[in-house]
Parts: structure tokens; sequence; C-alpha cells
């Protein structure tokens, strides 16, 4: 992972896509954090596992998951 600035602001390069936290979890880490995300056509994620729940929104394009 590395760490990029896009528009002044921080992002971090996240095997491909660049995402930035919209909101911290210093309470509860079960709780949800808002993550914002750019996903560019062609990026593959790999195949991974965590413990953390997470939920997709797609606000433009598509997307396909396995």
């Amino acid at each position: 992972m590395s760490f990029t600035v896009v528009n002044g602001e921080g992002w971090l390069d996240v095997l491909g896509p660049l995402v930035k936290a919209l909101t911290l979890n210093a309470t509860n880490p079960e709780d949800y954090a808002i993550i914002l995300g750019f996903v560019t056509r062609g990026t593959v994620v790999p195949l991974h596992r965590h413990a953390d729940r997470e939920t997709f929104y797609v606000l433009e394009g598509e997307a396909e998951a396995y």
C-alpha cells in the first residue's frame, strides 16, 4: 500500500483502488466507518477476507463481485 495525494487531500492506494476515510470509528470497532473509494475500470481487487463487515454503494458505473 502507498499513500498518495490527490487534489491536495490524502488518499490511500490499496492495490489499485484509491480510498479515503470519511468517518473514523474510535468508540466501537464493530461499528461501520464510511470510506470513499475510486476504482477505475478493469481494476481487480485480489480475493481476500477479514473480520470487518463491508457494504458497497456504487454511485456510478457497475461493479462485479464474488
